[in-house]
């Protein structure tokens, strides 16, 4: 596996297309960690996440002899990866239920934060997810692409088969959606009324956000990262309110 360590996607995939099935594993062992990111967060359920993540190179084997080099790989694995989550939810229906032992809070402890910090950041975090849920799959796609696979447009682009403006444009979507409903969201949260979010948790320009992929993504960059603006409590409701 250590020897395969530098050798490109698309040579591995090749070899895969044309029957060495070994070589799919060190695939899957580059891929598990990005397509859990993804996935998770597209569907929710972490354990069927890890199912669809299971299913999608179950549909690369299976489907090994429509790869043609020099296609390049990540691409065509996402493309598969993006059709399983429409299938789930689909199967779903329109609406998805975020709890809070699905909010990726099992960081917190590890920052040492008191209870009450990490019951806040526990909540935001499944807010954010609840209003990522909510926004239509394509913008959803773009923006989880974008902040937490921290993939270029041009690629986004081309697994969504759409021009880089129209993913540009998704993600402008996306973003002015969820700053709407976030406000929504945290004013109707009655444990958020007696512990308000700051406005601190709530911006998008710190490092650790910028390319949330490269850090560890828990329940405080959940909870900024889909936010540009710093805003209070009483100009969020405002802007809501302008909005509606």
């Amino acid at each position: 596996m250590a020897a395969l360590q530098h050798i490109p996607d698309e040579w591995l995939m090749y070899e895969v297309a044309h029957g060495r099935r070994e070589h799919l594993e060190t695939l899957v062992c580059r891929y598990a960690t990005p397509l859990m990111r993804f996935v998770r967060r597209m569907v929710v359920d972490r354990h069927r996440s890890e199912e669809l993540i299971q299913e999608t190179f179950l549909a690369v084997w299976k489907y090994r002899s429509q790869y043609t080099s020099p296609r390049r790989f990540r691409p065509w694995l996402f493309q598969i990866a993006i059709n399983k989550c429409r299938e789930e939810l689909r199967r779903k229906g329109s609406r998805i239920v975020v709890h809070l032992h699905e909010s990726d809070g099992s960081h917190v402890a590890e920052q040492h934060v008191g209870p009450t910090e990490a019951a806040v950041a526990t909540e935001t975090a499944a807010i954010v997810l609840q209003a990522i849920a909510q926004l239509p799959k394509r913008q959803r796609t773009v923006l989880i692409m974008r902040f937490w696979n921290d993939r270029p447009f041009e690629e986004i682009a081309e697994i969504l088969g759409c021009t880089t403006g129209t993913a540009r444009s998704h993600l402008h979507h996306a973003l002015a959606t969820l700053r709407r409903n976030m406000c929504h969201e945290t004013m109707g949260s009655e444990f958020a009324k007696r512990h308000p979010i700051s406005a601190s948790d709530l911006r998008l320009d710190t490092p650790a956000i910028a390319h949330p992929a490269r850090h560890s993504v828990g329940t405080r960059t959940l909870g900024i990262v889909v936010l540009g603006n710093e805003r209070t409590s009483s100009e969020c409701n405002r802007a809501t309110q302008n909005v509606t």
